[in-house]
């Protein structure tokens, strides 16, 4: 999805289906969180960052021939979200929006 975000030639109707596909993504994720007791601010932080490293990730692997960003990735994000969902303190929002 992150190609066709970025192709600034791409249709209208390709850069709906990647928006699309992303909030549903991060909605299915936060919706776990949720239902793992994370708070729903929280959830929807985490789901955020996970897709955004993930696509990030994957970008990284190509562009360096490696799978060693994604690994790097999946190992942090495991971390974070099993914090996230076993540590009570870790399942509030952390960030402050302005």
């Amino acid at each position: 999805m992150l190609a066709v975000s970025i192709e600034e030639n791409a249709s209208p109707q390709a850069l709906m289906a990647a928006a699309d596909a992303f909030r549903t993504w991060s909605g299915q994720l936060a919706a776990s969180l949720e239902e793992h007791g994370v708070a729903s601010g929280r959830a929807r932080s985490l789901a955020h960052l996970c897709v955004s490293a993930a696509e990030g990730a994957v970008a990284m692997c190509r562009a360096q021939r490696s799978i060693d960003p994604l690994d790097d990735v999946a190992a942090e994000l495991t971390a974070l979200l099993q914090a996230a969902t076993e540590d009570p303190e870790m399942r509030h929002t952390v960030h402050n929006r302005g």
